[in-house]
């Protein structure tokens, strides 16, 4: 259950991104009107590729479709700091939002196959506050990182560096999933 959780924090922290739209909006010489395609790139994928995500996992195993997903957005994350132009970083986003569905598409069956039919409840929720966390901590983390280093962080190098940060823990945990995968109750 804690490996399924960490997943979904890590994909969830990248609500974090949305500061960092200045910075790559300079970087990159994109118009503030199309800056948005940093975050709909992702959104849209992540929205079309959920469904057929959980019918994947369901046919090929959840435990798999998960890991994948963590070493996607591993990579995704990785590849938007070595974005040499804006096409490349629209495509590490998509990528990064492949990544993503295919976590939260597989955690939830994880922590249901995982645990007691009287706890599931309870974990399911503990999934969900995990998503939650994320979603919070994550814009703070790199807000308040902004402010203690004078705005150095929104700098290209800043929003690359991290790019590397979250890539490197993806990776991570994508390893650490591979042996501590939660499995089915009564599997061997």
């Amino acid at each position: 259950m804690l490996v399924a959780a960490l997943g979904v924090l890590t994909i969830s922290l990248d609500a974090a991104v949305n500061i960092a739209l200045p910075a790559i909006s300079r970087t990159f010489g994109v118009p503030a009107t199309s800056i948005q395609w940093i975050v709909l790139t992702y959104v849209v994928t992540f929205a079309v590729a959920l469904i057929p995500a959980g019918r994947v996992a369901d046919r090929v195993g959840h435990a798999r479709v998960f890991r994948v997903g963590l070493a996607l957005t591993g990579a995704a994350h990785l590849l938007c700091g070595l974005a040499p132009a804006w096409p490349w970083l629209l495509g590490a986003r998509v990528v990064q939002g492949l990544g993503a569905a295919l976590v939260m598409a597989s955690a939830p069956a994880l922590v249901t196959l995982a645990t007691e039919a009287s706890r599931r409840g309870r974990a399911l929720a503990w999934l969900g506050l995990a998503a939650s966390v994320g979603a919070v901590v994550g814009p703070w983390r790199a807000a308040s990182s902004w402010a203690r280093s004078a705005g150095e962080s929104c700098t290209s190098a800043g929003f690359r560096s991290s790019r590397w940060d979250s890539g490197s823990l993806d990776v991570f945990r994508a390893r650490a999933g591979c042996r501590r995968a939660p499995r089915p109750r009564g599997a061997a």
